[in-house]
């Protein structure tokens, strides 16, 4: 009698845990595509618009009399404002859903953030990976966000001046590596407030089949693993 209720309440746990996987699944599919509706919609509409304002404010100032000075430097200072939110509106279209990761794939897509990400931060990021045709989008936007999130976390938390990022495919397993030379974490990182972000990655990982390793130690840096099994057709 008691070992049918275990059975059965084992075999209710189990359902139930795929429920929640299929569930999670279904909520990281719907939240990247309404990313990806988001980034689109900044960068053709709002962005369009913005450009169409500014030729305008081009052509008025052009048109204007040279002899109305403070006119002329607010619609300077006007078209040097819409300048400066266009290219916020394109960070942030970047963020969301970067448009290289559809059209040239996930390699260009890292190489390319490294890139941003060091002129913004003043971090010296080193990147070497390889390109991987034919890679399924889910692959490819989680090894996006686990970068995202990585670097993320150093900015925030590590105070790192070295970042070294690694993305590789080999015998059927795809291996991205973030590195950092920064304050490092303690062993219990899923209870520090860097590890919050990481608990979401590591879920995202598995729902792939893969898995996040962390290496870690007080004052010797930081370096994490994700590693996804897929078979290039």
């Amino acid at each position: 009698m008691l070992e049918t209720r275990v059975a059965e309440r084992t075999s209710s746990l189990a359902a139930s845990q795929e429920q929640l996987r299929k569930l999670t699944r279904q909520i990281v599919i719907a939240q990247e595509e309404e990313r990806r509706r988001v980034s689109r919609e900044l960068h053709d509409d709002a962005g369009q618009e913005l450009i169409t304002l500014r030729f305008r404010l081009e052509t008025l100032l052009n048109e204007l009399p040279s002899d109305h000075p403070p006119i002329n430097q607010r619609l300077k200072e006007a078209i040097a404002q819409i300048e400066h939110t266009s290219e916020h509106i394109r960070d942030l279209s970047h963020s969301l859903r970067p448009p290289v990761l559809d059209v040239a794939g996930i390699h260009v897509s890292l190489k390319e953030y490294c890139r941003e990400y060091s002129e913004r931060t003043r971090v010296r990021v080193q990147y070497r990976g390889e390109n991987i045709p034919a890679l399924p989008d889910p692959i490819g936007i989680c090894l996006f966000r686990f970068v995202q999130e990585a670097t993320t976390n150093i900015l925030r938390h590590a105070h790192a001046s070295q970042v070294n990022i690694g993305l590789h495919h080999r015998n059927g397993i795809i291996v991205l590596s973030v590195a950092d030379d920064g304050r490092g974490m303690d062993k219990d990182w899923r209870a520090q407030s860097a590890g919050i972000g990481l608990l979401g990655l590591e879920e995202r990982l598995s729902l792939l089949g893969g898995q996040l390793i962390v290496k870690t130690k007080p004052g010797g840096g930081t370096r994490l693993t994700a590693r996804i099994p897929w078979d290039a057709p």
